[in-house]
């Protein structure tokens, strides 16, 4: 039987592992009234002022983060321990039936009649494993994504009334947190490397290709 392992990947640096526990219907807390609806930033006029944003402060600081890494510690410690329980059950009962084998208390049959029931129950836990891990990979993303989602909703009326160019982030993973669309050149860009791209010119046949085929 294949070792019940619970997958879980952390979620470290940004929120550590999120997940849904002791949330409302819809997987929201009811204590986070943020919408996962984002916002897109309104241009202004560009000053080129920059300012920067420590996001390790910010996880570790800000209540709604605080409060899913704790929700989902206990989510995960839940789930493993579970693994753990299932698996050290089945080892026990590998062991009890070597024992009566080695005993003598049991005939060949009989033996593999329970060894067969073990691994069919190891499988159907095996399943189980998979299942729980696949859904806390999915709440724990759910999560990361609501915390992101505030963040950035919250730093769009920020800086509507602040009008930064852009506000950094310390992480490097994701440096730029929201920018003024008017510095946007991406348009500019394309249309020049459009207009200075010429497409390479068709090779005329060469001379014995020509004769070839006029025979």
């Amino acid at each position: 039987m294949k070792k019940i392992i619970l997958a879980v990947p952390a979620f470290a640096l940004l929120v550590s592992s999120l997940a849904l526990t002791g949330c409302g219907e819809n997987g929201k807390s009811d204590k986070d009234t943020v919408s996962n609806v984002r916002k897109e930033t309104a241009a202004h006029t560009a000053t080129t002022n920059i300012a920067f944003v420590n996001m390790d402060t910010v996880y570790s600081q800000y209540t709604l983060a605080k409060e899913l890494n704790a929700e989902s510690e206990k989510y995960a410690t839940d789930h493993q321990r579970w693994a753990n329980n299932q698996q050290q059950s089945l080892q026990n009962s590998l062991n009890k039936l070597q024992q009566k084998v080695q005993a003598g208390q049991m005939t060949q049959t009989a033996a593999e009649e329970e060894y067969n029931q073990i691994m069919r129950r190891g499988q159907t836990l095996d399943a189980e494993g998979q299942r729980r891990a696949t859904a806390t990979q999915e709440l724990i993303a759910a999560n990361a994504k609501r915390v992101q989602d505030s963040i950035h909703n919250y730093l769009v009326d920020f800086n509507a009334e602040n009008k930064f160019d852009a506000i950094l982030s310390t992480d490097m993973t994701s440096p730029v947190l929201i920018y003024n669309p008017a510095l946007d050149i991406t348009d500019q860009v394309v249309k020049g490397l459009n207009a200075r791209y010429k497409a390479p010119a068709k090779e005329e046949p060469k001379n014995e290709e020509k004769t070839a085929d006029k025979k």
